[in-house]
């Protein structure tokens, strides 16, 4: 299914999705902090700045322009997750990308890093709008983004394997990635009073989510 053109109100949902889950590292974990910034050199807008960035560009490239949104860590054992997001599309978003840096911190040991592309299907109309290798929402594996680098060993996959995520819209790409991230319970809290429900809908991962109110699923 071709994947509607972005608007306006896209843009300031994306905007709504993002912002609960950003986070100044610098308050939270300075030493991690400065090891990122000391990996990557790279610009890291605030929730002002990345709504001006989402008002004003018709291109989204902050790839390219090496800029990335700070989320929320994660902690698995010794080790923090930090994501670095980059979101990139063309000028009316049919094709939409959000990049994810995964950087993982722990200290005493070196910084490590893997990389995610959640991307909306591929295609610029005719056959191959209907049909190709990765002509659907999926996410896989990427060995550099934009001018982030280098960001895993020269072997590891880049293309295939690619998953099918269940999102049909820039907007449901969107929160595919923060389910992939902190699960479909703490987004839902954080975010259920905030955007829409019919974009949750959308996705099979919140069918098990409760209502706070009603006892009713979505």
């Amino acid at each position: 299914m071709p994947v509607p053109p972005a608007d306006c109100s896209t843009k300031s949902t994306i905007y709504d999705l993002l912002t609960p889950f950003m986070i100044d590292w610098e308050q939270i974990d300075p030493c991690a902090w400065t090891a990122i910034q000391m990996r990557f050199d790279a610009d890291a807008p605030d929730t002002a700045q990345l709504k001006l960035i989402l008002t004003t560009s018709d291109e989204l490239k902050m790839a390219e322009d090496k800029r990335y949104l700070r989320l929320k860590p994660t902690v698995s054992g010794l080790w923090k997750s930090f994501p670095l997001v980059a979101l990139q599309g063309d000028v009316d978003l049919v094709h939409f990308r959000v990049y994810v840096i995964l950087a993982f911190f722990a200290k005493s040991m070196n910084l490590q890093t893997t990389a995610l592309r959640f991307e909306t299907n591929e295609g610029s109309g005719g056959a191959r709008s209907r049909i190709g290798t990765h002509n659907f929402c999926h996410v896989q594996f990427c060995r550099k983004i934009g001018k982030f680098g280098s960001l895993v060993p020269s072997w590891f996959p880049d293309s295939q394997v690619a998953f099918p995520l269940d999102a049909r819209c820039q907007i449901s790409l969107v929160l595919s990635m923060l389910v992939s991230l902190y699960g479909a319970r703490e987004v839902w809290d954080k975010l259920g009073d905030v955007v829409d429900v019919t974009h949750f809908r959308k996705l099979r991962a919140f069918r098990c989510v409760v209502m706070p109110e009603g006892s009713c699923q979505i």
